[in-house]
């Protein structure tokens, strides 16, 4: 799996739909190697529990209201 690791930002919408187990394991342990230090990833997912562990926060949007989610 390859990432822009240049790129200061990265937005990715449901990014693991349609990824079996495998490779939906592979992508969150490569995402884990991010330094956060000095990039940037918002992650939109229906599957919040596959997300809890690798966030450093979590809002949802409810009604049009952004909400942050205890982690």
């Amino acid at each position: 799996m390859y990432f822009l690791s240049q790129a200061k930002c990265w937005l990715m919408d449901e990014i693991t739909n349609g990824l079996d187990e495998y490779y939906r394991q592979k992508f969150f342990d490569r995402l884990a190697q991010i330094d956060r230090q000095e990039q940037l990833v918002l992650l939109s997912s229906h599957y919040k529990e596959e997300l809890v562990e690798i966030c450093d926060s979590m809002v949802t949007i409810h009604q049009g209201q952004i909400e942050e989610v205890p982690l």
